[in-house]
């Protein structure tokens, strides 16, 4: 998952301790390393949690520099096609010193500027400083999969996964955003760019953000989904969603530790499994169910895990697991009125004990 942080004070000297205390709220998304840098003038600081699972080896460390140290990354999330534009950015002369994905941004950054952001099938969220050109950039991927917060005000800016590590900054103020809290009881969510704390914003998806030199800041939109107008057969239409599937769970599978899948037994996880089998990949999966429900989903996952002969975990939740709603108001920062996180983090801390 990993959790990124980063400062830039225009005229100020960023507090490396501040700095460390702000990234390490978030060791929970990061728990296999920590790394932080200071620029040499100590106006721009970075932090990284990382969680491992492309390229173990202390090459992947971040904050990460590019060769001649011009820019430095701290990147957050997985780029599914990073394969492909290594070969492409080795072709224009590109040299690597890491097998991990974000490298890849880095090097493709250097080539292709903001433009990279066109070119990356992924979930990420990354902060990069360039130290030639004094600015700061900040991009989200195309759906918000990962999240980025920041706070701007004077001659700072802040930014952060999550509110709780910007909040953890003394300079932040701990106000409610009451527009932010109508928002959330119509949608029962914060929509981006408003966050429930004031002062606080989330960058929208498919977005990116420059700081420049001269304090301006601007937020700029780099992708819309493309109207669905195409009219296919039905049979094409079917063989083109399926080829679609595979394809990307093929992709999802880039790992170098093992993968597994959550597992409902409804028509979504299932079809995954099946293409997982298909591939050849023997994933374990796992499930939750509630306990004095003749309609548990768990039983149905457990059908599904044996039809293909899958390893299978459950676990039923009773009443007592409803004291997970503090837990999640830690870990969300934000009010969010979807009674199934309860479950999809029961299921997520399942199945972090085995994948």
């Amino acid at each position: 998952m990993c959790g990124i942080v980063g400062q830039v004070e225009l005229r100020g000297i960023v507090d490396h301790d501040l700095l460390v205390a702000m990234r390490d709220t978030l060791e929970h998304r990061g728990p296999h390393d920590a790394g932080s840098w200071l620029s040499a003038d100590g106006r721009v600081g970075l932090g990284h949690r990382r969680l491992s699972f492309l390229d173990l080896s202390s090459a992947a460390h971040q904050p990460m520099p590019s060769e001649d140290e011009r820019l430095w990354l701290t990147l957050n999330g997985e780029i599914y096609n990073h394969r492909e534009l290594r070969r492409l950015l080795e072709a224009r002369g590109h040299r690597f010193r890491s097998a991990c994905d974000a490298e890849v941004v880095l090097h493709g950054y250097e080539e292709w500027g903001p433009a990279v952001l066109e070119r990356l099938s992924g979930m990420f969220a990354f902060g990069l400083w360039d130290e030639r050109a004094q600015e700061l950039f900040l991009a989200r991927d195309r759906f918000g999969i990962k999240p980025l917060y920041y706070f701007a005000h004077g001659d700072r800016l802040l930014f952060a996964s999550e509110a709780k590590a910007l909040l953890a900054h003394r300079e932040v103020p701990r106000e409610v955003d009451w527009s932010a809290v109508c928002d959330y009881l119509v949608y029962r969510y914060v929509p981006s760019p408003k966050c429930i704390w004031k002062g606080l914003a989330k960058l929208p998806p498919a977005s990116w953000l420059r700081l420049g030199r001269d304090g301006a800041v601007t937020v700029r939109e780099y992708w819309r989904l493309p109207p669905g107008d195409r009219q296919l057969p039905f049979d094409d239409a079917v063989a083109a969603v399926d080829a679609q599937l595979e394809s990307a769970v093929r992709r999802h599978l880039e790992s170098d530790v093992a993968l597994g899948s959550f597992l409902s037994g409804g028509y979504d996880s299932s079809a995954l499994v099946l293409y997982l089998d298909r591939i050849g990949y023997r994933a374990e999966t796992f499930a939750v169910g509630f306990a004095d429900w003749p309609g548990s989903e768990h039983r149905y996952a457990e059908l599904v895990a044996e039809r293909f002969g899958l390893e299978h975990h459950s676990r039923v939740l009773g009443r007592e697991s409803l004291e997970l709603v503090h837990r999640l108001a830690w870990t969300h920062d934000e009010p969010l009125g979807d009674i199934s996180t309860v479950p999809t983090f029961a299921v997520s801390h399942l199945a972090s004990r085995r994948v």
